[in-house]
């Protein structure tokens, strides 16, 4: 039925419920790395398993999900890429005496063909099927021909710069770095260059992705004090957050028209994949920095440790502090002048016990607090 329910919400996509969530598989089958083939067709996935990982193929037409055998069976966490003509995957494995590298592989499966040293993961086919983009082992972003040939290092910077894809004409790469202290979202062009700094704040911005026709970017984000799929222009501007009823988010990717996301994420703690339709109104956007708010902590419960969220319109004296549920003070986590812009605060509860807490935050002219749970 989770399945006949997808192909109404494909076929019928002018009468969508704006964000409506549909389960894909079930936690067992393919729950990793969801990618969506570019005829439409398809959803490949993985899962992890230190004896073997498997790669999965969903079929949209109601007729089931399916393994790739791969010759010989390989380990590894499998960041899959459809080739152009969705009769192809790139795929990245962990060899038995070695780190990850890059494969491929016919969608019907069979042996796989070794294309990069190792060292080299996360690639995604580009547009023409000539090249591809993939993270290398010095955690810069470079490029090759499909062949494995012709390395070109497109990034060179001391922090970390990962988690590739292509713009769909094949003009500009988008990526993720922590180059400037954040997890933050850039672009380069595709033959290398200055990149360009997208997304500004203190929050963890993830995993791009642009839509099909270049405009927008699909992202993952802890802006909202949890791991959610936010969609913005495709030059930063405009976020909103797509998703509210999933939790840990990861991996999502555009359906080939552009009106749905396919992600890994957890409902009811079960870790699957799910399709959501893309909303015609009613966008969410990012709560503004002109504001003062306090998020709710992440995870929660928790144990042991947890991620207090706020944002700060005006700079001012802040006082962060824990109490327990009978209102005595537990432990001071900030007490200082801090500036307009967005924080997040990590509280670990080593030496308390398992109950409810509330953190408190003040400031000169505003007061807020929220509960959160241990659990040991």
């Amino acid at each position: 039925m989770k399945r006949i329910l997808i192909i109404c919400l494909l076929i019928f996509s002018a009468g969508l419920i704006p964000g409506q969530v549909t389960q894909l598989t079930n936690s067992s089958i393919g729950s990793n790395h969801p990618v969506w083939s570019p005829d439409g067709t398809m959803i490949a996935s993985s899962t992890w398993d230190p004896a073997e990982s498997i790669i999965w193929i969903t079929y949209l037409d109601g007729s089931g999900t399916v393994k790739v055998n791969m010759t010989p069976v390989t380990s590894g966490d499998f960041y899959l890429s459809w080739s152009p003509d969705s009769k192809e995957l790139l795929f990245d494995i962990r060899d038995i005496d070695g780190p990850l590298r890059i494969c491929r592989i016919t969608a019907s499966g069979g042996s796989y063909e070794k294309i990069t040293e190792r060292g080299c993961f996360a690639p995604d086919w580009s547009p023409d099927g000539e090249q591809f983009v993939y993270m290398g082992s010095d955690v810069e972003i470079w490029k090759r021909n499909i062949d494995g040939s012709n390395a070109v290092k497109l990034t060179n910077n001391p922090a970390h710069d990962f988690h590739a894809t292509w713009h769909p004409d094949g003009s500009k790469i988008v990526f993720t770095s922590e180059r400037d202290g954040n997890r933050e979202i850039y672009t380069i062009p595709a033959s290398g260059g200055t990149p360009a700094r997208l997304t500004n704040n203190s929050w963890y911005d993830d995993r791009a992705r642009f839509s099909p026709d270049g405009s927008k970017i699909l992202f993952v984000s802890d802006r909202s004090g949890e791991d959610q799929v936010w969609i913005m222009d495709a030059d930063g501007s405009n976020p909103f957050r797509l998703t509210s009823e999933l939790t840990e988010c990861t991996m999502p990717d555009w359906s080939p028209d552009g009106t749905q996301v396919v992600v890994a994420g957890k409902v009811n703690n079960e870790y699957s994949l799910y399709i959501v339709d893309l909303p015609a109104t009613s966008m969410e956007p990012d709560p503004s920095p002109n504001d003062f708010e306090l998020r709710q902590n992440y995870p929660n419960p928790f144990n042991p440790a947890t991620t207090i969220g706020f944002s700060l319109g005006q700079g001012a004296n802040i006082s962060l502090k824990i109490y327990n549920i009978l209102g005595s003070e537990v432990l001071t986590l900030v007490e200082k002048y801090m500036e307009p812009g967005y924080y997040k605060i990590n509280f670990n509860s080593q030496g308390l016990e398992s109950g409810i807490y509330l953190y408190r935050i003040t400031g000169e002219d505003f007061t807020d607090t929220k509960k959160m749970i241990l659990l040991k």
